[in-house]
């Protein structure tokens, strides 16, 4: 077993060899260390200044540092929570911490909290800035949420109006509610897409049912854009919707004599779910 240990550390050199080189080392050190001691011995006083200089130094290095990550932390905290308003304002989606966000998070938090002394003066302008920046951005947010309880006010109107038979009415406060939807400040909102895109299709169902096709063929239209954009895109669920969309489209095409545009369509819903069509007795 010893024979094992010693060739592990000193290859297959012989005793005589090994024994060689350790008295080597042992004497390298004992000599060194003499050396050291004779030194702290003459020279204690500028020994005793070295160590301290060396300890100041220490200091303020890990003083420094200290400062520097504490800096990185509260950039960390609030770029987070910028991120999460923002994906709040834009989707309305609440994302879930995952380890490689709350991990940095946590360590952030503590590292304010063990050195929260001593605020450097960009620290304190980042920190205002920032700050400045989530005022902003809870302030979009609310304002978001109070224009969107409008037109779901207007929306209800609406609704209520059409199945009263009351359609002038009901188109008056649909097409109130879209205006609050496509406001400048909100109209680029993804979040609101499918709202815009339900309230075109009943604008375009009163259009269609008074005979104003082209109106009601344009407001169809451009709430299947809608509904193929961004996030809504990729949501199943609205499959049936957007297929409901396309066969309605189709028939106003083909209701205005544009026949190929008709066909189109009727083939993109068959690519696309494998159903056939009827537009005046003829399959497409």
């Amino acid at each position: 077993m010893s024979e094992n240990i010693l060739q592990f550390f000193f290859g297959n050199q012989s005793y005589v060899e090994i024994f060689k080189t350790s008295f080597g080392t042992a004497l390298f050190i004992i000599i060194l260390i003499s050396l050291l001691v004779q030194l702290i011995v003459n020279y204690a006083e500028r020994c005793y200044r070295w160590v301290l200089t060396v300890m100041d130094i220490q200091d303020d290095f890990v003083e420094y540092l200290l400062k520097h990550l504490r800096k990185l932390a509260i950039n960390n905290i609030f770029d987070f929570v910028l991120d999460r308003l923002e994906l709040y304002h834009r989707y309305r989606k609440v994302k879930d911490i995952g380890y490689g966000e709350g991990i940095p998070l946590f360590f952030s938090v503590l590292i304010i909290f063990l050195y929260p002394q001593d605020l450097l003066s960009d620290e304190w302008v980042g920190i205002t800035v920032f700050t400045l920046l989530v005022i902003e951005k809870l302030w979009s947010i609310t304002r978001l949420t109070i224009a969107a309880h409008r037109a779901k006010q207007l929306e209800a109107a609406g609704s209520t109006c059409y199945q009263e038979k009351r359609f002038d009415d009901s188109l008056h406060f649909y097409r109130q509610a879209l205006s609050v939807y496509n406001q400048p400040w909100i109209i680029s909102n993804r979040a609101l897409d499918q709202e815009r895109a339900d309230l075109l299709e009943q604008i375009a169902l009163i259009l269609n049912n008074r005979r104003h096709f082209e109106e009601a063929l344009i407001h169809y239209r451009r709430a299947l854009t809608l509904y193929n954009r961004d996030t809504l895109a990729k949501d199943q669920s609205l499959d049936h919707t957007r297929e409901r969309l396309l066969h309605q489209i189709a028939k106003l095409f083909y209701r205005l004599g544009n026949r190929r545009e008709a066909r189109e369509c009727c083939q993109l819903i068959y690519d696309q779910t494998g159903k056939r069509y009827v537009l005046s007795g003829n399959f497409y």
